[in-house]
C-alpha cells in the first residue's frame, strides 16, 4: 500500500477530495474484478496476435484453464444430451460435438505453450531487463506501421489495441456467425473482440488519469501558495478554484500552507 505523509494527505483531503477524487471502494473492486475477467477473453486473442509477454502476464495456467473452457463448450450439446438421457428424455437438438471449436482451442493451446516457452528463453529471472508484466510486443505488421497511417489511422498504442487487434476477431466473428459449424467459434471470437475493446479502452483511460494526476500534482504545488496565502482568482491558478471559502485570518492561512507543503518531509510521520 501507498504511504503518504500527513502534510500529503491533508493536501490530498484538500485539494483532491473537494474535486470528486474521493475513491469509490465498491466501484473500485467491481472494477478490478472487471479488469481481471476481462483479461481471459483478451489473452485468446493476443496469443496468436503477440510475442515476449512477460512472466506474470501470461501465465500457462490461465491458457489451460481457457483450454479446459473451451473443451467444455465444445462439448456441452454431448453433455446435455447425457444428462436428457439420464433423466429418460429425448433432446430436441443436435447433440454433435462441435470439432470446429476443439481444433481451434487445441491451436490456442499449442501456442500458449510456445509462448511460454519463449518466456522461459529470457523471462523467469530475478534480473532487471525484462517487466515481468508486459503484455507482449506488437505483431510485426504493426510494429512495421508505428507511427504511420493505416487506412488513414494513426498507428500507435492506442490505435493498435483498442482498434486494430480487436477489429480482426470482430470481423472474423461475424462473417462465421453466417457459417455452418463455425458459429459456435464465431460467436467467442466476436465477444472476445468486443472485451478487448473494453478492457484495452479503460487501461487506456487508467494510463491517462494516472498521467493527468501527475500533471496536476505539480500544478497544485505550484500554485499551492498563490490559492492559499494570496487567494488569486483562478485564471491566475491555472483554473484551480477550492470548493470552499478559505479563512480570512492570515495566520491560519498560513497553518493551511504549513499542513500541506511537503516540501520538508522530515517532521511528517509516514503510516501504511
Amino acid at each position: 500500500m501507498k504511504a503518504y505523509t500527513r502534510r500529503e494527505e491533508n493536501e490530498i483531503k484538500l485539494f483532491w477530495s473537494g474535486f470528486e477524487r474521493r475513491d469509490n471502494i465498491i466501484l473500485t473492486a467491481l472494477v478490478g474484478l472487471g479488469f481481471a475477467l476481462a483479461k481471459y477473453p483478451s489473452i485468446i486473442i493476443e496469443v496468436f496476435y503477440r510475442k515476449k509477454f512477460g512472466e506474470r502476464y501470461f501465465t500457462l495456467a490461465s491458457s489451460v484453464f481457457i483450454f479446459l473452457l473451451l473443451l467444455l463448450i465444445s462439448l456441452a450439446p454431448k453433455i446435455v444430451a447425457f444428462i436428457f438421457m439420464l433423466l429418460n428424455m429425448q433432446p430436441n437438438f443436435d447433440n454433435g460435438f462441435d470439432v470446429v471449436l476443439f481444433l481451434f482451442a487445441c491451436a490456442f493451446l499449442f501456442k500458449s505453450i510456445k509462448q511460454r516457452q519463449e518466456i522461459s528463453k529470457y523471462g523467469v529471472t530475478y534480473k532487471l531487463d525484462r517487466f515481468s508484466l508486459s503484455q507482449g510486443e506488437y505483431h510485426k505488421f504493426f510494429n512495421d506501421r508505428f507511427g504511420q497511417k493505416l487506412y488513414g489511422i494513426p498507428v500507435n498504442s492506442k490505435t493498435i489495441q483498442i482498434l486494430f487487434e480487436p477489429s480482426v476477431p470482430i470481423i472474423v466473428g461475424i462473417v462465421f456467425l453466417l457459417i455452418p459449424y463455425f458459429q459456435v467459434l464465431g460467436a467467442i471470437l466476436l465477444f472476445c473482440g468486443v472485451i478487448m475493446v473494453i478492457r484495452q479502452f479503460g487501461r487506456a483511460m487508467q494510463g491517462r488519469n494516472a498521467v493527468l494526476d501527475i500533471i496536476d500534482q505539480n500544478i497544485i504545488s505550484q500554485d499551492k501558495a498563490g490559492i492559499l496565502m494570496e487567494e488569486k482568482p483562478m485564471e491566475e491558478v491555472h483554473g484551480i478554484r477550492l470548493p470552499v471559502a478559505l479563512p480570512t485570518d492570515e495566520n491560519v492561512r498560513q497553518l493551511l500552507f504549513d499542513e500541506t507543503n511537503t516540501e520538508n518531509l522530515s517532521k511528517d510521520t509516514w503510516t501504511e
